[in-house]
This record gives C-alpha cells, structure tokens and sequence, in this order.
C-alpha cells in the first residue's frame, strides 16, 4: 500500500505537558488556518486530567506553524476541557465546541459547552451550555457536523458512570441538534448495541442523498453504521460496515471537494504484540479516497510504522490539499501523548487526468 502525506507538525508531549490532541481545523477570514486541541498541563495524561483548549496556526497552507497559544481557562471546578470542534456560525463568529468534564463529588460527568470568538480566536465568550443532563458523555473531536439544511448534529456517546469514579464501557449512542444555533434539542433517539463497547466515538456524515450514516467503534471488529432520513431525529438499527474493520478505535471522514475521506485502523496486526502498550491495535493509519461514499474506494497508507499507535483524527479541506491532525505514539509508553499534523497533496492521490475536482 502506498504511502502518501508528510509531516508539517510534531506537538510532542514532554514534561508537565503530557499529552497534546483530539482537535479540529478551521480556516480564518485572513486566510490563516487555526488547529485547537487539547493541551494537559499536569503531570498526567488521563482523560480526566487537567487539560486546556491551545491552538497553533499556519499562515502559509499548513507549511509552519506558530507556537502554542492558551485559548482560555479551564471552568472553575472543571477537571478538563476536551474534543474541540470548530464550525463557522452563521454570525461569522467562530464556534468553539468542547466537552466540559467535572466531578459531582467521586462521579465524572460532562456536558457539552460553545463559546464564541467574534475576533477570529483572539479572544472568546464565556461558555455556553448546549448538552448537560447531568450524566457522563463522550463527544469526540472534530465531529459536530452543521448540515446541508443549515441544522447542526451533537453525535454523543452516553456511558454509565458509578460511584467510585469508574466510567462503564458500554456506550449509547444519543444525537442533539439545533436549527438555531441557541436551542439545543434532544432527538430521543438512542442506539446501542449488544456488546460489551456498545456503540462508542460515534460520527456522523450527510450523504449526497441527504440521509446521515452515523459510524461507531465497536468490539466487534468493525466500525457499525446506522442511518437516519429525517436529519438525525431517528435512525436505523446498527449493522456492520463492510469497508471499515477496525479495532475499538474511531473513525474519521469528511467530504472533500469531488471526493470523500475516511481515516481509519484497520485489523491489520494482531492486538497483541510486543508494542501493543502504546499501540493499543491503533496501527497502521489508513486513508480511503472515493468519489461514491464509499461503495469503492482506493487506500493509501499516512502510518504505518507498527511499533507506534495513531488515533482521532481531524481533517481539513485546502485548495489543493488536505490536513490531518492526530495522536502519534511518537515511541512513547502509549498513544495519547504527541499530536501530529501531516500535509497530503491532492497529486498524490489523483492524476490530473482522472481528478474531476
């Protein structure tokens, strides 16, 4: 499999900034790109440890980036701000999605925040409440999706939290939406699977036809997808997807412009073996290219290094490229430490002669 994309970014982990990642692209009206991720602070790089929204730029299409750069505080109380997503608001502010996580005395719970930057992120408003049923969700980055019909899609995963602090791994998958960019609905619809993982990290992509395939990881081998015609008020029973198998890892796709991406793990090595500590299975990173969502696709390799692990990925649309942004093991003791953004030209995937872009 040929191998495409170079690095243009390492956000390498190092002492009291353990883990960089889970973030999102978008592009500035000076025509700058901003990534904001997640940047922990702390001597720890859990998921519930102190981490804080950062962001570089590029002022020259992803070729060098500047350095970090603190986009606010943490919430007091707050053990973490995490999986940002960026979406363009019909205000032209910039929409800042982030999933807020707290204690309730030893029980985590989250709840989905926006803020806003009228001035391009220099600065942001205070938080906003978009999803808070007082229970604990996974949101993951760069998967708020705003639709054809201008509706914006909250994909959550709602997991049982007991306790003693312990997060369950069996995930529902549950959908809030907004037409107005100020109330935020519930769909009441609520999908799971019978597995231990459930339905988890659950993404969502409008077809051409105007349904949404929603994409879960799973413990069964595969991503599972469920559909829904009605803007993601309901949707379909899971079922598994044919193209993508895959480890319990997420799944990243967007629409480019005359094609479609996924990024993905697939079941390719086996999960045990001397550098599954910080692979986890998360290896190779693969890249499927198609002009038909998928029902053919050709694949490329931007990972494949089975001695390091890579995950939760963020893609971003150029003029004549992409940006993908993800967790690289970087030889570390697991996956969630650095944060790698690599540059794939769109002449290494498609010929001028057979590119319809």
């Amino acid at each position: 499999m040929r191998k495409v994309g170079r690095q243009t970014l390492m956000l390498e982990a190092a002492a009291g900034n353990p883990r960089n990642g889970e973030g999102a692209f978008i592009r500035l009206k000076n025509g700058a790109i901003m990534y904001a991720y997640s940047r922990y602070g702390d001597i720890s790089n859990d998921d519930h440890a102190p981490a804080e929204a950062a962001a570089v730029f590029s002022a020259d299409e992803g070729e060098t980036w500047s350095g970090c750069r603190i986009l606010f505080p943490r919430e007091n109380g707050a053990a973490n701000n995490m999986c940002i997503s960026l979406l363009r608001m019909n205000s032209g502010d910039i929409g800042l999605f982030y999933l807020c996580k707290y204690y309730d005395g030893s029980v985590v719970k989250s709840k989905v925040q926006l803020r806003r930057s009228s001035d391009e992120g220099l600065s942001w408003s205070e938080p906003v409440t978009s999803v808070d049923d007082d229970c604990y969700y996974v949101l993951e980055n760069d998967r708020i999706t705003r639709l054809k019909s201008g509706r914006i899609i909250i994909p959550l995963n709602r997991h049982p939290s007991g306790s003693d602090g312990a997060i369950g791994a069996k995930g529902t998958a549950v959908f809030y939406y907004s037409d107005d960019e100020k109330h935020w609905l519930n769909s009441g619809c609520a999908i799971t699977l019978d597995a231990p993982s459930g339905l988890q990290e659950t993404g969502i992509y409008e077809k051409t036809d105007g349904r949404l395939w929603a994409f879960s990881r799973t413990d069964r081998g595969r991503q599972y997808e469920c559909f829904s015609g009605d803007g993601g008020k309901t949707f379909s029973e899971p079922k598994p997807n044919e193209t993508f198998t895959s480890p319990c890892s997420p799944m990243a796709v967007k629409r480019m412009t005359g094609f479609s991406a996924a990024v993905f793990n697939p079941v390719a090595f086996p999960a045990e073996n001397s550098f599954s500590g910080r692979t986890w299975g998360r290896t190779p990173l693969i890249l499927a290219v198609s002009r038909d969502e998928f029902n053919s696709a050709c694949f490329y390799a931007l990972e494949d290094d089975p001695e390091n692990g890579y995950c939760y990925t963020a893609l971003f649309e150029g003029s004549d490229y992409f940006l993908a942004a993800y967790y690289h093991s970087n030889n570390g003791k697991n996956v969630l430490t650095s944060n790698k953004i690599l540059k794939v030209s769109f002449t290494e995937l498609f010929s001028p002669e057979n590119r319809s872009l």
